[in-house]
């Protein structure tokens, strides 16, 4: 069968309870997406790098794109006027945002050792010229989804592929599946809004993503840094979100990517949820629960002073913090039960003053 053609088969949904978290969950690979945040300029680029290495992210993404083949010329030609200071039609703003290939090297370099390199071409010409970049993993990007001569070509490429499929269909994700079936795929659920409204979200998508028999991820398009964890405890196994050096940056998308701090604090929450879900299925008092299992739980104390002999009636019995006798679901025992020593008010009781 050619690649490109297939019989897509009925798939069923997959219920959100399908995924269970496992002892071998294996560690969510995290990206800081950089895309156009660097604004056209490799020191802005590399400190970006920088600020992916030091808040613990795996990998680091750059966009990469060829002005006159992504689209057409009318569009290249509008009159572009949000960013002024970047030129005044598309074609001027994204030539002046769009990086050398000599300053893609040495972001390639700079990456070497430290994080991995993720690349995202935008069309058939960019991919061509990042194949000597060596490149850790490939970026989908959502509006590539369904280009199938890019597909194909990416197909050649033995690296690591992380497909985006907002607004694809099954169909459409089965296609991809079928171009890219000699790849290692994982598959990203995404809305592809900038920036996607929380309310737009359907993070259970993840589960139905993994009908397909593929790992599954989340890229956050949000404003916010709240979903990178929840997403994790879904069952992501790669998490993608866009970092800037400020949200009052000029340029595109700097506003809802998030700064250095708030991605350092996105990836501490992320390996937080991840080291929770690690833990056996039991329940049991942690380290930090010492203070409110010790002085906040309640023990059974004496009401009142008791003399020795007296027989236990519920009304001499009282419950009160901290908890340094029998607590107080044992109170059924102790009814009836004769006190072996003299109890002063308050006085917890155990099992050796009864008999």
């Amino acid at each position: 069968m050619e690649k490109g053609l297939l019989l897509v088969p009925d798939f069923t949904l997959f219920g959100l309870m399908q995924h269970a978290a496992s002892d071998n969950r294996e560690r969510c690979y995290i990206i800081a997406a950089v895309d156009l945040a660097h604004n056209g300029e490799l020191s802005t680029a590399k400190k970006l790098i920088d600020v992916a290495v030091e808040s613990g992210c795996d990998a680091v993404k750059f966009q990469r794109r060829s002005v006159e083949h992504l689209v057409v010329q009318s569009v290249l030609d509008r009159p572009f006027v949000s960013f002024p200071e970047f030129g005044s039609t598309y074609r001027e703003v994204f030539g002046r945002l769009e990086l050398c290939e000599e300053e893609y090297a040495s972001l390639r370099s700079y990456c070497a050792g430290r994080i991995d390199f993720v690349i995202a071409p935008l069309d058939l010409e960019s991919l061509g010229s990042s194949l000597g970049l060596d490149a850790d993993a490939y970026k989908v990007e959502p509006q590539c989804a369904t280009d199938l001569p890019f597909l194909e070509a990416l197909a050649q490429q033995p690296k690591r592929i992380l497909a985006s499929v907002g607004t694809c269909s099954a169909r459409e994700v089965a296609e991809i599946i079928h171009v890219l079936s000699d790849r290692e795929l994982v598959l990203l659920y995404c809305v592809s809004s900038d920036p996607a409204p929380v309310c737009s979200l359907n993070l259970n998508a993840m589960a139905w993503l993994r009908q397909f028999d593929c790992p599954v991820g989340y890229s956050d398009t949000t404003d916010t840094s709240a979903m990178g964890a929840v997403a994790l405890a879904l069952g992501a196994t790669v998490v993608e979100k866009r970092v800037t050096l400020s949200r009052r940056a000029r340029g595109f998308n700097h506003a809802f990517s998030l700064e250095p701090e708030e991605m350092r604090r996105y990836v501490e929450d992320i390996r937080g949820v991840e080291q929770a879900l690690r833990r056996q299925p039991t329940q049991e008092v942690q380290p930090c629960e010492a203070f409110a299992h010790d002085e906040e739980r309640k023990s059974i104390v004496a009401a009142a002073d008791i003399d020795a002999g007296t027989i236990l009636k519920r009304e001499m019995l009282a419950c009160k913090a901290p908890l340094r006798g029998l607590t107080p679901n044992f109170i059924p025992y102790l009814i009836g039960k004769k006190v072996v020593y003299d109890l002063k008010r308050d006085d917890p009781i155990t099992f050796g003053m009864i008999e």
